[in-house]
């Protein structure tokens, strides 16, 4: 039997080209459909500004032959009036004032027509922009959970043919073990992420409880200075304690996801992390500030999006696959709560959380 696994060079380049940068989509993936709008646009603008013109002419010249037919009618009539007394009469200013509602008609129309059909443009324009958007979003996180479905897999595989073809000490076992498990909790995190993506947005799941934010930010900064002890992490409370009312997994997977994206565009050799808790007003602060390379005012306005990463996979250095901030945010607005970025100084950025007070 045939191995479906195996696939044909000319396979195996149609599926390299699907994520190579030359593959990616960008503006000129629809060209051609833009291309025929813009000249069906530019015709029916062509066509109804000639037509508004024809109509504009045409008032103009039946209005001149009212007007001088009027005036052979009166002359007929009293051989004696001049034209002044005729362009002065009720019938004369009759035909006057409505060839300019007539005209002004016209004008208005032609106008109307203008700006919607400019405001159409922007709003097909803007849907392909947004279609180009989302599919260079899902490409990327294609290719991101591709890469980090495969990296624990191939590690494991790896300790377990070592496993198979060598004999190890117990130090040599524990070491491949305990990497093993490593590979395995990065895995097990980003099968929940996922799953999380997919139930956040259910408000009505969360459960209710009356949490301590210190103590719970104490116990979460306890376990990730085990996870990446090379980061200094500090913590600052304002006020013995600050309470909520929340679910326990919703807040500590906030927590979470803020600090290891905070390391994760930190330098590796001088991460620094700073968390504060405090209360003001009835709401409960929560803030995590890196020194990292910050964020655009860009991108900004779409890091909370599902999917949406800065850049592109094929530049980006950093893990991930887009769905961190959009749980927190989603997380945070079930829990009628706000969250806003900020740029810290000099460098870096500030994620504040903003939760109501038990």
């Amino acid at each position: 039997m045939a191995n479906t696994n195996d696939k044909t060079p000319k396979q195996m380049t149609n599926y390299k080209n699907m994520f190579s940068p030359r593959g990616r989509l960008n503006a000129n993936t629809f060209s051609m459909p833009r291309v025929v709008f813009l000249i069906i646009f530019v015709y029916v603008l062509f066509f109804f500004g000639w037509w508004s013109y024809s109509q504009y002419s045409q008032m103009t010249e039946v209005e001149e032959m009212r007007k001088d037919l009027l005036i052979t009618q009166m002359l007929n009539r009293d051989k004696t009036i001049d034209l002044e007394s005729i362009f002065n009469s009720v019938e004369y200013q009759n035909i006057e004032q409505q060839s300019s509602k007539s005209r002004l008609n016209v004008m208005l129309g032609t106008v109307s027509f203008f700006l919607m059909l400019v405001l159409g443009l922007w709003f097909v324009d803007r849907g392909f922009r947004r279609e180009i958007a989302l599919a260079n979003q899902q490409r990327n996180f294609l290719l991101s959970i591709t890469h980090e479905l495969k990296s624990p897999i191939a590690s494991v595989r790896l300790i377990l043919e070592t496993f198979r073809k060598r004999e190890l000490n117990r130090q040599q076992t524990i070491k491949f073990a305990n990497g093993s498990l490593k590979e395995l909790d990065r895995l097990n995190h980003l099968v929940n992420n996922i799953l999380l993506a997919a139930r956040v947005e259910n408000a009505n799941q969360w459960s209710a409880e009356k949490l301590e934010m210190n103590e719970m930010i104490e116990n979460i900064l306890e376990q990730i200075r085990n996870k990446y002890p090379n980061v200094r992490f500090s913590a600052r409370f304002d006020g013995e304690s600050n309470f909520i009312v929340a679910d326990p997994t919703a807040i500590t997977t906030i927590a979470f996801n803020l600090l290891e994206n905070a390391v994760k565009y930190s330098p590796p050799d001088q991460a620094e992390v700073q968390i504060i808790v405090r209360q003001k007003r009835g709401r409960v602060f929560f803030k995590v500030a890196d020194k990292g390379i910050g964020i655009t005012d860009e991108d900004k306005a779409r890091i909370f999006e599902k999917f949406y990463r800065v850049g592109s996979e094929d530049t980006r250095k950093t893990k991930g696959t887009g769905l961190g901030l959009y749980i927190v945010k989603q997380i945070v607005k079930a829990h009628n709560g706000s969250i806003v970025v900020r740029n810290n100084i000099p460098s870096g950025s500030v994620f504040e959380v903003t939760l109501p007070v038990a």
